[in-house]
């Protein structure tokens, strides 16, 4: 009898991927398309919704020129993708009415101050769980109501996060998941509903938000007229998924006692699960619902983890062969050296957690002529590591019982990253065999829909190595940990100082 497939389409930052699974939990065929972010002005970052679609387009084409009887075969399609983006479009015609402000984009910072004025310092924090950030979709919601007022002129405008335009697409229904939900800065911890009466006091449509359900659920079935535009089986499933930090935490494990997830993809971000909410956590990590019913997962994240590598790179190389190279001779690293100690602080993007400063800025400390561009990467990796180190030791009720370390995402296939992790957190570390984390979560997602697996136990990701920590760098890393530690008030207070310098030479 023919294997079935189960189609997961994650709607990542910096890729559009499709991937099929059998039911075994087995990646079989996978396509991926670049999404395009654009910076047209200083802590911008946007991106189309328009081009998700004629990615996945693309996707599916190259599938099913390439395996159409396991598309015919497909039993359903699960979704996860990035977080916190306002996806605001008509749902009569689907047309997106704004690029996605993605979440990594910083500009509302008069509109936090505004939030702050209106609510409060600490409503968000006890009512949403997280402080207030311009990463979250409220504020990002506010600065396109008072710099384009025109979109919220339609009358049937929805709201809707990445993955979930793309169920849409498919399937015509305006839903999204518990995860996504409650990175919104509007829907409440606790009592898990849209807090309605912030956007009644904002003055936006109350009626544009989505329903919400659990991510194991059924949301639509795939049209026919999606069916022959993207070469899938008319009538399947649409599984809801999760936004992708709640799927990698599903993947990964990170809800078996003893385990914490590090996932350093585009970002780089480390993963707790919870039944409950631990009050003196708040603050120091976000907390999100998982995208499993009656569940959370907490979030210690620096924004910039292989995207730091990726920008060294282009910056050294360009994007050409020279560039391909290094990649490869950064796969190949394996040694550490004790005397090359150069600091770097990855905030090209902001701190994210503990200090939740997104107009930060990164900075290397402790360069000379000798050095080359392979200790700068080296510095580049231990710097993403002590920068999720500092989130792990904020939370030590939690942190104290951990005893493993799952690692994935794209620097997982790094085996000097992975050496390094273990000596600084001096944890075991397990590398997850997938690449794409967030994909598996989505298909176990769907696994539980269709009855193929009765709960999710021990389900996580596949580990393919482990690695152990080494004496002699658990204690070199100690003492380049509180080098690190020294100068950080140096390099956050930088960025305040240079603004200030910046804005008065505009004004001159």
């Amino acid at each position: 009898m023919a294997s079935e497939f189960i189609l997961t389409i994650d709607v990542g930052t910096t890729n559009l991927k499709g991937i099929l699974f059998d039911e075994e939990g087995n990646e079989v065929f996978r396509v991926t398309r670049p999404n395009t972010t654009r910076y047209p002005e200083p802590f911008f970052a946007e991106q189309e919704p328009q081009q998700w679609i004629e990615n996945l387009l693309a996707v599916m084409k190259d599938i099913n020129q390439l395996c159409p009887e396991k598309l015919r075969l497909v039993r359903a399609v699960s979704l996860t993708g990035q977080m916190h983006g306002p996806v605001l479009f008509e749902s009569e015609s689907g047309r997106v009415l704004h690029p996605c402000l993605i979440w990594s984009d910083a500009r509302a910072v008069e509109e936090v101050r505004m939030l702050q004025e209106m609510f409060g310092d600490d409503f968000f924090l006890r009512e949403m769980g997280n402080p207030l950030q311009q990463s979250f979709t409220l504020p990002k919601l506010l600065w396109i109501k008072r710099h384009r007022p025109e979109v919220f002129e339609e009358r049937s405008i929805k709201l809707l996060f990445p993955k979930d335009y793309i169920g849409y697409i498919l399937g015509g229904e305006v839903t999204t998941d518990y995860s996504d939900a409650s990175g919104s800065l509007f829907f409440g911890l606790r009592e898990k509903e849209w807090k309605k009466e912030i956007l009644r006091d904002l003055g936006l449509p109350q009626d544009m938000l989505p329903e919400v359900v659990p991510g194991e659920s059924t949301v639509g079935y795939v049209s026919e007229e999606a069916a022959a535009t993207f070469f899938l089986p008319a009538g399947i499933p649409i599984v809801k998924g999760g936004g992708d930090l709640a799927t990698t935490a599903l993947a990964t494990g990170a809800g078996i006692e003893g385990n914490l997830s590090l996932c350093v993809g585009t970002a780089g971000q480390l993963l707790l699960c919870t039944d409950e909410v631990n009050e003196e956590t708040l603050g120091k990590l976000y907390i999100f619902l998982h995208c499993v019913q009656d569940k959370y997962f907490y979030l210690g994240t620096v924004p910039t983890g292989g995207a730091a590598l990726d920008w060294f790179l282009s910056a050294v190389t360009g994007d050409g062969k020279q560039k391909h190279n290094l990649w490869e001779k950064i796969g190949s690293l394996a040694d550490i050296s004790p005397r090359q100690v150069i600091l770097f602080y990855p905030f090209l993007l902001g701190t994210g957690t503990p200090y939740f400063d997104y107009q930060a800025k990164a900075a290397f400390l402790g360069l000379q002529m000798n050095h080359k561009a392979e200790d700068m990467i080296v510095a580049i990796l231990e710097g993403v590591a002590f920068a999720l180190k500092e989130s792990f030791e904020r939370v030590p009720a939690v942190s104290e019982k951990i005893r493993q370390i799952i690692l994935s995402g794209g620097l997982a296939r790094l085996p000097i990253f992975s050496r390094i992790v273990t000596n600084v957190f001096n944890l075991p570390v397990a590398v997850s065999r997938y690449a794409d984390t967030a994909s598996v979560g989505a298909f176990l997602l769907a696994a539980k829909a269709l009855g193929i697996v009765r709960g999710y136990g021990d389900s996580a990701a596949g580990l393919e190595s482990n690695v152990f920590p080494e004496r002699f760098y658990v204690q070199h890393y100690r003492k380049v940990y509180s080098l690190y530690r020294s100068f950080l008030d140096m390099v956050l207070s930088f960025a305040s100082e240079s603004n200030r310098i910046q804005g008065k030479g505009e004004e001159s």
